[in-house]
């Protein structure tokens, strides 16, 4: 009879799986011969013993799995990395050859682009209206009395018309000269700029481009059907270890994330979002296309595994991407990403319905003036957004752009729509990744396949007419959004955007405040940037998101009675399971400035 001094008792890490197996079924011989014997009290330390060396040898399993697995993910990484360094090479190679002919071909395109550029403006010489100078009625009667007083002899009288009807002539044959001679030179400077863009040698970069994000999907590819394989082989080892140890439940065999996700009643669906009131880690999903969503996976979330980031959070005004998962099409892509309350369209639309709803209700205006003490004047019933909001909107997006760029991406889509307010943080974050481009470094223009990448009424010049893809196209976008908050009203009227992208109109003035709508109340530095460094034609003028970063705001003074709010103000009459706003909103807002204004 065999007892239980008479098992080995050494330590269990120095024995091999072999002999671990055989010790496990020797012990449950022995706590057979125990429960035969009735000695429970050893059958008992028996079935502990058991569950240790049980437990000992699933823990070998898995470290010996994830050995494996992580082995074959080392080799699927360094096979990436010798077949991208061998591309670099090649393309090293290339561009050598590349760079040794550039000199002649550069000469040769230089000539050929001065050739085109003489016959070019040859050609608006020509075309350009109006062709001759279109004389003015007073130039006209002049002439006539000339004639007139010349056929009558009366020639001094005539030479004295005739000196005042060349002077005016003279004038108004300059002013034709110059107005002409400016609009050659705009569509001259337009033209240079192409040939400029066409000297840089962007076929040659855009080919390398085009490979390079072959190769980085080709190991996408590999990567992610690596991962689904181990995730399987990982389902089938617990369950196998489950046999002795009783079954997992649901919510232990699936991630974090997804278990998360659904405790909050998530829903994934293409641009809807599920809400829950009071959950602490509240998420949504947004289905989109796979394509679209490339440039986030490879350019935002594995940038920050590969720096050990926690999911995004240290970029605060990023909205944060937790999880992903492909759908059973394989046809779109599902993210499952961090919830905020609202967008800024709502805020901004709340908003001018407020401000509405005061100019046509008389009672209700002068029942938010007595809480003001009658200090409300003029237009002043109109709602802004607070000066600290407007400049939170400002550095937040400023933030989050300066990251996009650094990593070599342009979101190509910042407007009210894309910028989320997170009121447990209470940050502004951007969202909507669906159009944003890679470039190739920062300085250089992409060109687009796609006709307009974006919103029109957001998009900046250069995309919309010739679909150039550069970071100052973001910054465009940026001002275009300061104005909207700042006016109340988009810079650019839509039709007067299409006519510029079907070249009806050659030149986009500057945005204008249209009469009627609210003054501009905030800083004037502030104005000043966005008319001047952030929606200027030319993209090299306008500045960058470091610079605007660095610039320093004078705090500006509200006019007495103004009604301002900010987003916290808003989030607390927002309903979350409302898309849109109601009049319930609107009211509560009215009732939330009356209160505000009272109690001050």
């Amino acid at each position: 009879m065999s007892t239980l001094h008479d098992i080995p008792d050494g330590p269990v890490e120095e024995l091999d799986a072999a002999a671990l197996e055989d010790l496990i079924g020797v012990l449950q011989r022995h706590q057979i011969e125990c429960e035969k014997t009735s000695r429970y009290s050893e059958a008992e330390a028996t079935r502990k013993r058991l569950e240790q060396l049980r437990e000992t040898e699933k823990g070998r399993a898995r470290e010996e799995l994830r050995t494996q697995q992580l082995a074959e993910r080392l080799s699927v990484e360094e096979a990436h990395m010798n077949e991208l360094q061998e591309f670099n090479e090649i393309w090293d190679k290339t561009m050598m050859e590349f760079e040794q002919h550039s000199q002649s071909l550069q000469q040769q395109l230089a000539e050929r682009q001065m050739q085109d550029h003489l016959a070019y403006r040859d050609k608006l010489n020509r075309e350009v209206q109006p062709k001759a100078p279109r004389w003015s009625r007073q130039l006209l009667n002049l002439r006539r009395v000339q004639e007139t007083l010349g056929r009558q002899k009366q020639y001094a009288d005539a030479a004295r018309s005739k000196e005042q009807a060349d002077l005016l002539e003279l004038k108004e044959h300059e002013a034709w000269k110059t107005k002409r001679d400016k609009k050659i030179q705009s569509l001259l400077d337009q033209y240079t700029y192409k040939q400029q863009l066409e000297a840089a040698g962007l076929e040659q970069k855009s080919a390398r481009r085009t490979e390079l994000e072959r190769l980085l999907q080709r190991y996408h590819n590999v990567r992610t059907q690596l991962e689904k394989q181990q995730h399987l082989i990982r389902q089938r080892m617990e369950k196998s270890l489950s046999y002795h140890g009783g079954c997992r439940s649901k919510s232990q065999s699936m991630s974090p994330v997804r278990r998360a996700a659904l405790d909050d009643q998530t829903a994934v669906g293409c641009g809807t979002t599920a809400r829950k009131a009071g959950g602490t880690n509240p998420v949504f999903g947004v289905a989109v296309n796979c394509a679209g969503q490339l440039v986030v996976l490879f350019g935002l979330i594995k940038g920050q595994e590969d720096g050990n980031d926690d999911g995004g959070s240290s970029v605060i005004n990023l909205v944060g991407a937790f999880d992903w998962f492909l759908s059973p099409s394989q046809q779109e892509l599902g993210i499952v990403m961090e919830r905020c309350d609202f967008c800024l369209d709502d805020f901004i639309c709340v908003i001018n319905a407020v401000s509405d709803r005061l100019s046509r209700d008389e009672s209700l205006r002068n029942s938010v003036n007595s809480a003001v003490d009658g200090k409300m004047k003029g237009q002043s019933w109109w709602v802004r957004l607070h000066s600290e909001e407007m400049l939170r909107i400002f550095a937040h997006a400023c933030g989050a752009l300066e990251y996009l760029h650094a990593n070599m991406i342009v979101h190509c889509d910042v407007k009210l729509d894309n910028l989320l307010y997170h009121s447990a943080s209470g940050s502004w974050k951007l969202c909507d990744f669906g159009s944003s481009r890679t470039v190739p470094a920062l300085g250089e223009a992409l060109k687009s396949t796609d006709r307009l990448v974006g919103t029109l009424w957001t998009a900046a010049p250069e995309v919309i007419r010739y679909g150039y893809i550069t970071p100052a196209c973001d910054v465009w976008s940026l001002g275009c959004v300061l104005w909207e908050c700042g006016y109340l009203e988009r810079p650019f009227n839509s039709r007067v955007l299409l006519a510029y992208q079907n070249k009806s109109v050659n030149l986009l003035e500057g945005p204008k405040r249209r009469p009627g709508t609210p003054l501009w109340i905030y800083s004037k530095q502030l104005l000043l940037l966005v008319k001047e460094r952030m929606l200027v034609q030319k993209p090299e003028l306008r500045a960058d998101c470091s610079q605007m970063l660095a610039t320093e705001f004078l705090p500006s003074k509200f006019p007495r009675g103004s009604l301002t709010v900010t987003a916290q103000d808003f989030a607390s009459v927002w309903y979350a399971k409302q898309g849109i706003f109601t009049n319930v909103v609107e009211m509560r807002l009215i009732e939330r400035l009356r209160w505000e204004h009272t109690t001050e």
